[in-house]
């Protein structure tokens, strides 16, 4: 056999003492309290976590995850730019069955891309530059539903400052809605 001498080298495994199991994260999403507030995570934020990069933004989702107290969306276009990273079959599984136990939500249409290209004008034109044109569909898509998003991107700070995205703070365990801060 010509692969009999060929060693393979180890698939990286992810860090599953910090997955929740299926059934928790299933009711989750069927069964969210009224009024709770929905979180959403950067792509980052997820590479990080799977990756086993430590992180603050990475270890509140970590222990978002296993509480299982909060309503986690992931955005389709957060679901594409985390699942394509995954050199190794069964880590792509594992994540894509994690992710897709939350609710899946779609980031497209015309409305969400003409908002989006208004906050990104409104943004330059205040002085900031956003390098990242997912980022400011995300930023967009949480704004528009009112969701808090869980991220380590400075960019997104502008948005919170300037447009009215509630940011999630890594350090605390509850959104910081910079709409009402000072």
């Amino acid at each position: 056999m010509l692969l009999a001498g060929i060693r393979r080298r180890a698939a990286p495994r992810l860090p599953l003492r910090r997955l929740p199991c299926r059934n928790q994260a299933s009711h989750q999403r069927r069964h969210p309290a009224p009024g709770r507030v929905v979180l959403v995570a950067d792509s980052g934020v997820w590479i990080d976590f799977f990756s086993g990069t430590r992180s603050a933004a990475a270890d509140q989702l970590a222990t978002l995850l296993q509480a299982g107290e909060w309503r986690i969306v992931v955005p389709d276009l957060v679901m594409f730019e985390v699942l394509r990273g995954f050199r190794f079959e069964g880590d792509f599984r594992r994540a894509h069955t994690l992710m897709a136990g939350f609710d899946i939500e779609s980031t497209g249409g015309q409305a969400l891309a003409l908002a989006a290209a208004q906050h990104y004008r409104a943004l330059r034109s205040a002085g900031h530059t956003i390098r990242s044109a997912p980022d400011v569909l995300l930023a967009a898509f949480c704004i528009d539903r009112d969701y808090a998003l869980l991220h380590n991107d400075r960019d997104f700070l502008a948005f919170e400052a300037l447009r009215g995205l509630k940011g999630w703070s890594a350090q605390a365990a509850s959104p910081n809605d910079s709409r009402s801060s000072p």
